[in-house]
């Protein structure tokens, strides 16, 4: 974690790992683990009581940049982090598997960008929200253009019964006038 207190570790420990386009990410992860427990006693033996530090710390931490090596920043930060822990999972749990260690969740809780890509993203998503609202005022536009058609055809239709009217009107007034 890159929270001060939090975690084993004091101080800043959080996972540096590179991405595939060559960024550097800082990310704090959760791993939850357990001990199979039928080889309690043999991982106790085998890797010591402080098997955490020697074994699963360093195994969490090379498997995570592994997985991150083949990934862009956006697929860890973005949308795809949920696959991507799951990635992580699973490279994490194989690593383990054979210590008799049990992976059983890892939680991608932060993702620090650096500082040029996160302002490169803010100003894409800037720019795409920007687009959207153009999007939303020209179609507005045309929806206001295309009741002011139908408003004038319809004042137009109404003129033109309304001539018709009168004319008709007048019609039957002359027809009358002539009968006298």
């Amino acid at each position: 974690s890159g929270v001060e207190g939090e975690g084993q570790i004091s101080g800043d420990d959080q996972i540096k790992a590179l991405t595939v386009e060559g960024l550097t990410l800082g990310m704090d992860i959760t791993v939850r683990y357990r001990l199979m427990p039928d080889d309690v006693s043999t991982v106790h033996q085998t890797l010591g009581t402080n098997y955490a530090e020697k074994i699963i710390r360093p195994t969490i931490r090379s498997s995570i940049r592994e997985v991150v090596s083949t990934k862009t920043a956006l697929q860890v930060y973005g949308e795809e982090r949920q696959l991507v822990a799951g990635e992580m999972l699973t490279n994490i749990d194989s690593a383990l598997g054979n210590d008799g260690i049990i992976v059983e969740e890892v939680l991608v809780r932060n993702v620090v960008l650096p500082t040029r890509v996160a302002e490169a993203i803010e100003a894409k998503l800037q720019a795409d929200q920007e687009a959207q609202r153009m999007v939303f005022i020209k179609e507005k536009e045309q929806l206001e253009a295309e009741r002011k058609i139908i408003e004038a055809n319809g004042l137009a239709n109404a003129t033109i019964a309304k001539a018709y009217g009168e004319a008709e009107a007048l019609r039957i007034i002359n027809e009358e006038l002539s009968k006298n």
